[in-house]
């Protein structure tokens, strides 16, 4: 009886130790050079003097920490700020334009990657505010091997009597908004390989005007499906490792042969 006592403890000791150390991992991503290269770019133009310039930047990691680039072409700018990691991509902007007709300014980029494993979410969301009458948002996620969105959606306006606007992502705003398919957020395949495109524009547009500006912020987020509402945290490695030796040690106990008393 002593014998089945010791094993239902250490079978019971190695069913929680399972589940903390199941819980214990968490999701990730990796970024993708199967298909082509991240990158992030930026334009701006004036067309009356003709001036124009552009940023790229390719993204061959994500360990990128707050890190800005910023353009101007005589009174249009822009500038974009990416913080890139394993668990979440979150891309800044902040626009100008002057009023010549045509004028713009834009930040747009792609970014692919794959998630490590099938208990990886995602959570997208954002905004971009522009006092432009002509503003624009777009931003998809996009399943490649699938060919299927998880979440598409263009935001427009395009009226020279609008004092300009907020995007959400995921709201309906604006006169022309499309949400193709998918939804903010959901899970990810481990394996498959994944696209998010993002654009954020003004422009003088139809008509000349006095100039405009635009801000916002766009973030894809990966969370872990395994973590439950209310979970405990997972054990520290020490303890992990703690309890594996007594975990150990207790089945060598089982295993020694009952002696007989001389």
């Amino acid at each position: 009886m002593k014998g089945k006592t010791k094993l239902a403890i250490v079978v019971g000791f190695a069913a929680a130790l399972g589940l903390a150390v199941a819980r214990s991992a968490q999701a990730d991503t990796v970024l993708d050079f199967s298909y082509t290269s991240s990158y992030g770019y930026m334009e701006a133009h004036e067309p009356l003097s003709g001036l124009y310039n552009s940023k790229y930047r390719p993204i061959t990691s994500l360990t990128v920490n707050n890190a800005t680039d910023a353009i101007t072409a005589g009174a249009n700018s822009a500038s974009t700020t990416y913080n890139l990691s394993s668990t979440a991509f979150d891309i800044g902007f902040a626009q100008s334009r002057g009023g010549a007709r045509w004028s713009y300014a834009q930040s747009y980029g792609e970014l692919y990657f794959m998630a490590t494993n099938d208990l990886t979410s995602y959570t997208l969301s954002g905004s971009y505010t522009f006092t432009s009458p002509y503003g624009g948002l777009f931003s998809h996620l996009y399943d490649l091997d699938a060919a299927t969105f998880l979440f598409d959606e263009h935001s427009t306006f395009n009226d020279s009597g609008l004092p300009g606007g907020t995007f959400t992502v995921g709201g309906t705003e604006g006169q022309y908004n499309r949400t193709t398919s998918g939804a903010l957020s959901g899970a990810l395949i481990a394996g498959h390989h994944y696209q998010w495109f993002y654009q954020a524009k003004i422009q003088a547009n139809p008509n000349a005007d006095d100039g405009a500006s635009a801000s916002g912020n766009l973030r894809l987020e990966f969370g872990d499906l395994a973590a439950a509402p209310g979970d405990p945290a997972p054990p520290p490695p020490t303890a992990v490792s703690g309890l594996l030796l007594l975990g150990a040690l207790s089945a060598r106990n089982l295993k020694r042969p009952h002696r007989p008393a001389a």
